[in-house]
């Protein structure tokens, strides 16, 4: 019998996990849901012996295991629980505070102490008892993150995008039991704040889509060497450090009788950047939210494009290191204790 993809039960480590070989436990997993339909791609590698010399021809006669991989997508709705976890495991390093009784707010910013990242399981159960597929990943960390906020109605006016990277240690089965599904609070682009190098772009409804993000560069090859450990025969990572990271903001405006933005960029005019949206309330005046800013950007590039229509100004930032305050610091505010490192 064909089973349905739907029927997949998700689960993802909450918290990091105490070391790269060791699955988080029961209690730490959430059972979040996402939009795109592929599921982790955990291949074997294999090489052949096709080039060899000595064997007369080039056609091959064998063939042999090299390594285990691990990539995955994940595209959802902006929550504020998915945002502050994407945040804690993207950056590298959270704190939480309690904004509110029964409130907490996670503040994550690039991490500065080494480069090994907090890695969490991914378990994946087709269909919830796993009679088709019961299998945890091991090691997993956050290549990139990316928020985008988009016009138009729906869902897809606010978006996170996760990709992950991972060791390509699993057990099958799993051993792992996953809670309930998780509630998950949505943060819609209507409600957002967005201010850059100087101009409010919501005011006067100029903005038209807006695109932040933080990208790891995982050193994924330096990750296999004499001893990173062996899986059925083949390689598995043994370590999970960032390499050059990168920080993006950009978006698309419509273009104003004031537009500024070429002028920004020949003085190359440095300014703040700061992104809001606010979700459901929580408690007295303390909301589900999600908060981004760069402490110094300047303008990279200004093209003139349009959209049905309608002039519009592609602006590509530069993200910089501020003397006092660093890069950026990014937080959400949801309900949950404790997400990636913090204790």
């Amino acid at each position: 019998m064909a089973v349905n993809i739907r029927q997949v039960n998700l689960g993802i480590g909450l918290k990091a996990q105490t070391d790269l070989a060791t699955v988080n436990s029961n209690a730490d997993f959430i059972r979040p849901t996402k939009i795109n339909r592929a599921l982790a791609n955990v291949p074997l590698n294999t090489e052949s012996n096709a080039e060899d010399l000595g064997k007369d021809d080039e056609f091959e006669t064998q063939s042999f295991v090299t390594n285990w991989d691990m990539n995955d997508t994940w595209e959802m709705d902006a929550t504020s629980e998915m945002l502050s976890w994407a945040f804690a495991f993207g950056l590298g390093s959270s704190a939480d505070s309690a904004p509110a009784v029964g409130a907490y707010r996670h503040t994550a910013t690039p991490q500065s102490s080494g480069i090994d990242l907090p890695s969490f399981s991914i378990c994946e159960k087709l269909p919830s008892n796993g009679s088709y597929l019961d299998r945890v990943m091991i090691g997993n960390v956050v290549q990139a993150l990316t928020v985008q906020l988009n016009s138009g109605v729906g869902r897809q006016n606010a978006k996170l995008i996760v990709e992950v990277a991972g060791t390509g240690k699993k057990t099958e089965p799993s051993s792992v039991t996953l809670p309930s599904v998780t509630t998950l609070h949505r943060l819609n682009a209507a409600s957002a704040t967005i201010s850059i190098n100087g101009t409010n772009y919501v005011t006067g409804g100029n903005i038209i889509s807006c695109e932040f993000g933080f990208r790891n560069n995982v050193r994924l090859d330096q990750a296999f060497y004499p001893g990173s450990g062996v899986q059925s025969g083949g390689q598995i990572r043994g370590r999970m450090e960032h390499g050059d990271r990168e920080i993006f903001l950009r978006f698309v405006a419509r273009l104003r009788t004031s537009e500024d933005a070429f002028t920004k960029i020949a003085n190359q005019t440095t300014g703040t950047a700061a992104i809001t949206l606010q979700g459901a309330l929580i408690t007295g005046s303390t909301y589900h939210d999600m908060s981004a800013t760069f402490h110094q950007v300047v303008f990279g590039t200004a093209v003139i494009a349009e959209d049905n229509g309608i002039a519009t100004v592609q602006v590509e930032c530069r993200v910089q290191k501020h003397a006092s305050n660093g890069t950026v610091t990014w937080y959400a505010t949801n309900e949950l204790p404790l997400v990636g490192t913090e204790t």
